[in-house]
This record gives structure tokens, C-alpha cells and sequence, in this order.
């Protein structure tokens, strides 16, 4: 068999007879013909041979009428690389949606909600000052809290102390995920 999220999709015939690219196609129109649109997600592109060869693909499918569709999210230095190759230029007439900082209204909203269901309570100035450290960056929020659930049990609240206890695990942890990276390139 071979199995997408999702759902699974059993062949009577074994895999390697068949090129993998063909198995593909073939499995994707058939859930075309079904109905089904595929969406392929990829993040952290970079511009790479491995990206050039799916692209074509990918091109390929949609020349086919296949029912499938991209999204790509990275660095927009390695976005902007990838859309300008001269291999994967169709991708400069597709649909772009450049993602703006998080609102701190909703970043408040979603720690309250979920905190809240683990029985972990934020007190107002823990939660603003979780927010601060946020600046609107998704990864900034989810690395937040997971260090804030983390360092916290249920029936616990989450205050100012427990937030700032956290700073220096958040600094390191940001800068070894994130500026780093962004440096080296």
C-alpha cells in the first residue's frame, strides 16, 4: 500500500515496477477523477536540485489538469530565489500571500484558550508580558508557549516570574532555531 495524511491507497501491483513519478501522477488523477484535490505543503523551501525536480513535476501535473495545489513558505530571500531560477518560473504567476506579523490581540486570545483548557492560568501581566516577547512572529509564539506549558503543570498560573524564567531558554532557543540560520546565508 502506500498511504498520504489522510487516507491510504492500496495497489494490487508492487511499487517498484513502476517508476515512482508515474505512480504518482497515476494515483493523483485517479483521486482527481474521484473528486479529491491534493495540497502539497513545503516549508523551509530552499532552492535546491531536490526543489527543481519536484517543480517540474509539480508543473507537469497542473499541465495535466491534475487537481493539486502548492504552498510554499520559507525566507523570503530563499522564496525569492526559488520563484526567480529559471527552471521554476511559472511559479512567479502564482497566487502569493506574504503573511503579516501576528496580531498580539489574537496571540493573547490563543495563549488565554489554550492554557485555559490545560487548567494553566495566565495572571494579565504574565500574559501581556508573554505577548512582548512574541513581536508578532510566529515561531516566536509557539516557541513561547511551548516553553511556558513546559515549565508550568496543571492548576499552575503563569505569571510574570514564570514568564521571565523562561527568557533565557526562549533568547538561546531563537537564536540557535532562527538568527543563526539566517546569518549563515
Amino acid at each position: 500500500g502506500f498511504s498520504f495524511a489522510g487516507f491510504g491507497v492500496n495497489v494490487s501491483r508492487k511499487i517498484k515496477e513502476i517508476p515512482s513519478n508515474i505512480f504518482v501522477e497515476r494515483v493523483l488523477a485517479n483521486l482527481t477523477q474521484k473528486g479529491v484535490n491534493v495540497l502539497v505543503t513545503i516549508d523551509e523551501v530552499v532552492s535546491n536540485d531536490a526543489m527543481r525536480e519536484f517543480a517540474s513535476f509539480f508543473q507537469l501535473l497542473v499541465r495535466k489538469d491534475i487537481a493539486i495545489s502548492l504552498i510554499l513558505a520559507g525566507l523570503p530571500e530563499n522564496v525569492t530565489t526559488i520563484e526567480t531560477d529559471q527552471i521554476l518560473t511559472f511559479l512567479l504567476q502564482s497566487k502569493k500571500i506574504t503573511l503579516t506579523p501576528l496580531d498580539k490581540f489574537d496571540v493573547m486570545g490563543a495563549y488565554r484558550e489554550t492554557f485555559t483548557k490545560g487548567d494553566r492560568h495566565f495572571s494579565e501581566d504574565g500574559l501581556f508580558t508573554a505577548v512582548s516577547y512574541v513581536k508578532g512572529y510566529a515561531y516566536a509564539f509557539q516557541l513561547v508557549g511551548y516553553l511556558l506549558w513546559e515549565s508550568s503543570n496543571a492548576g499552575d498560573e503563569i505569571s510574570v516570574d514564570r514568564v521571565k524564567a523562561i527568557k533565557k531558554e526562549y533568547i538561546e532557543q531563537l537564536s540557535r532555531n532562527v538568527y543563526t540560520m539566517i546569518y549563515r546565508q
